[in-house]
């Protein structure tokens, strides 16, 4: 069986990286501010948690809905971010990835046990630069 080992070395070698957190999520709660590169993210308040309690089985998901403070240079602005759907932003896109808890059976979650993780992922492509164009003067 000279098979075996050459079987177990692709699994260990991928198993090796699945502990490891992904650098480019930002965790925080809300209040605080995460530094996502281009763009400071501050979850400001929970507007929405209809996401089926842990233990139970439900007909619908649910979704979590946020409201942040989304600053990107000089510019600042709320927006509404939305469990698992990326918003176009600053020339890329904002992921609300993580939110923890989950609802329970016993009641609402206490706005400052919840936890998130966001991403923020620049557009491929350059912004279109604007063309100069020398003018002649006229006499």
């Amino acid at each position: 069986m000279k098979l075996a080992p050459l079987l177990i070395l692709p699994l260990a070698l991928l198993a090796g990286g699945a502990g490891k957190p992904d650098a480019s999520i930002a965790h925080g709660r809300l209040g605080q501010t995460l530094d996502l590169g281009r763009l400071r993210v501050t979850p400001l308040r929970v507007i929405e948690d209809s996401r089926c309690p842990v233990q139970v089985s439900c007909v619908w998901a649910g979704r979590l809905r946020l409201l942040a403070r989304i600053q990107s240079g000089h510019h600042r602005h709320n927006q509404e971010l939305t469990l698992g759907v990326p918003a176009t932003v600053a020339g890329g896109k904002l992921e609300l990835l993580t939110a923890v808890p989950r609802p329970s059976r016993q009641g609402a979650t206490a706005p400052g046990a919840y936890r998130f993780g966001l991403r923020f992922r620049a557009d491929a492509r350059p912004a279109p630069r604007l063309q100069t164009v020398a003018a002649t003067p006229t006499f």
